[in-house]
């Protein structure tokens, strides 16, 4: 941690940026901008050379193309899952497939980097930025050498913004990464590519979250979730003016997602309830105006979107401070152990988990729904989380989410799905099987985990 350090004008002066944040300052003035204790640096303006962009306006698509958004890109495990085809984009999109790699501006520290591989296209975010390697560095050594958790935690000084963290590009290009001989990086490369290959091999024995979840409720609720699937792809759906004027009389919703949900999914004999008898529904508070994240841990947590990921796990070590000043201010604004959190907004959805002890009493976003079950003795937090991750709900979702250029699903919506109605020891049972594969799904990325730290070690051996 810093404690105190002395500057000079000068080395301010020679900045593009004047910013006063302390850790800034430090990596500049202090360090140089130099990521690691190597003796022989480059500057990454010497190494990235930012590709000319392709944009895709919002709208439809004269041909379908894979979409890749930061939650696609596996934080320092160089691949992509669940990419989907998209026929039409909500907001304008970059074309990807002239670079090497691709670099998010948005938190660079998470690890959202993705080495491109030979003639691979897509459209991606725009927080995305898309760069040829010099020649200099091997791809693969470098992108492992970029994704060092050392080096990762030095961009971290870089970031600035009020919710939404960015690095600037010419930030970025200033940064000082450690000069290796060719033929080192080769050497390396070979032992990392072992590493990775066995990576790989363990990847493909994971299971999406939605997926297990879905086999188990399959089994318990007989649905069809492939008819399901086929259904909603349609482009035609048969309906009446009845269904058609929903009761909120708005248009906004899609029939496709209500005719698969109301063919295959409703008629299953069983009990149905709306969430709005089995929870309450709040909303998050966005940063009062004027104030912004905390620099340093103030130990008041303020949760955001991109701190939940897909399998409902919230990354503690990534998320941002706010002072007790901006407490004050949206104290009401908290979430408690036990309380679920949705996300309401944007391209994630639908994305939800279940709050733990350690963010209990802390702060959340606008863009999260919180979810407070009313009685406990009769709904497990569990059970109704992995309805909500399940295909059963996440297609009611699909149909509750507003068709604007920005996908919102509302308050008062959320209300409105149903969840199948079970006692509470069926609850627990149903969850236990459920967390057993979890278990093995856990064993296999805790291999994945201890395989990356290997590289790490690895990658500081060839960087002294």
């Amino acid at each position: 941690m810093i404690v105190h350090f002395n500057t000079a004008f000068s080395k301010i002066g020679n900045q593009k940026y004047l910013k006063p944040s302390v850790g800034y300052r430090h990596f500049f003035d202090k360090k140089d901008a130099v990521v690691t204790n190597a003796h022989n640096t480059i500057p990454l303006k010497k190494v990235l050379f930012e590709c000319e962009r392709t944009t895709f306006k919002k709208g439809e698509l004269e041909e379908e193309f894979n979409l890749v958004d930061l939650e696609n890109i596996e934080k320092r495990l160089n691949s992509l899952y669940d990419v989907q085809k998209v026929d039409k984009i909500g907001s304008n999109k970059y074309k990807i497939g002239k670079g090497d790699i691709i670099i998010s501006k948005i938190q660079p520290r998470n690890g959202d980097i993705y080495l491109l591989g030979t003639n691979e296209e897509f459209l991606c975010s725009t927080e995305l930025i898309e760069y040829k390697i010099s020649k200099k560095y091997y791809p693969l050594f470098f992108y492992y050498l970029i994704t060092l958790p050392e080096v990762l935690a030095e961009l971290e000084k870089l970031e600035s913004g009020k919710t939404h963290r960015r690095v600037s590009k010419y930030d970025l290009l200033q940064v000082r990464i450690p000069l290796v001989n060719y033929d080192q990086q080769l050497e390396c490369a070979e032992l990392v590519n072992d590493k990775q290959k066995e990576i790989f091999d363990l990847k493909k024995q994971l299971k999406d979250t939605r997926d297990t979840i879905d086999k188990i409720f399959t089994r318990e609720y007989g649905f069809d979730f492939e008819k399901v699937n086929r259904l909603s792809r349609g482009l035609d759906q048969k309906t009446n003016f009845s269904r058609f004027a929903n009761d909120e009389l708005k248009f906004d919703i899609s029939l496709k997602y209500r005719a698969a949900f109301d063919s295959v999914i409703k008629p299953i004999n069983f009990k149905w309830i709306p969430l709005d008898k089995v929870l309450k529904v709040k909303g998050g508070k966005r940063l009062p105006k004027g104030h912004e994240l905390a620099n340093h841990d103030t130990g008041i947590y303020y949760v955001r979107v991109d701190d939940l990921d897909w399998t409902g796990k919230f990354n503690i070590e990534n998320i941002q401070f706010i002072n007790e000043e901006t407490r004050k201010i949206i104290k009401k604004y908290i979430a408690d152990k036990d309380d679920l959190l949705i996300t309401i907004v944007g391209a994630t959805v639908g994305k939800c988990g279940i709050v733990p002890e350690e963010l209990s009493g802390h702060n959340i976003t606008e863009n999260f729904a919180k979810l407070v079950i009313r009685n406990k003795k009769l709904y497990d937090p569990k059970y109704i989380l992995y309805c909500l991750q399940s295909s059963l709900v996440q297609l009611q979702i699909l149909e509750f989410t507003g068709r604007a250029s920005q996908g919102k699903l509302a308050l008062f919506r959320i209300k409105k799905i149903r969840i199948p109605d079970l006692n509470i020891s069926r609850q627990r049972e149903l969850v236990e099987e459920i967390d057993e594969e979890f278990e093995k799904q856990n064993s296999i990325r805790n291999d994945i985990s201890r395989l990356r730290d290997e590289i790490d070690e690895i990658m500081r051996g060839y960087i002294k």
